[in-house]
């Protein structure tokens, strides 16, 4: 049974997920691998962290927007 006006999307899960595991690849990861001297580990790893970022804050833009 549907309850209008009380609906949990699958964005308000994930926006926040994308956010949260980008922050820590960023931010963690990739200074791990920095101080490990592992360059090609660092890289990809900032890569898919700023990837992660920039999907959670579209997620959260198109969320405003459309929904």
């Amino acid at each position: 049974m549907l309850i209008s006006g009380y609906t949990i999307s699958f964005v308000s899960y994930a926006a926040p997920l994308l956010l949260v595991t980008g922050f820590i690849l960023v931010r963690f990861d990739a200074a791990g691998y920095k101080k490990k001297n592992m360059p090609a580990e660092q890289k990809l790893s900032r890569f898919l962290g700023w990837t992660n970022v920039v999907l959670g804050v579209g997620m959260y833009v198109l969320k405003g927007v459309y929904f």
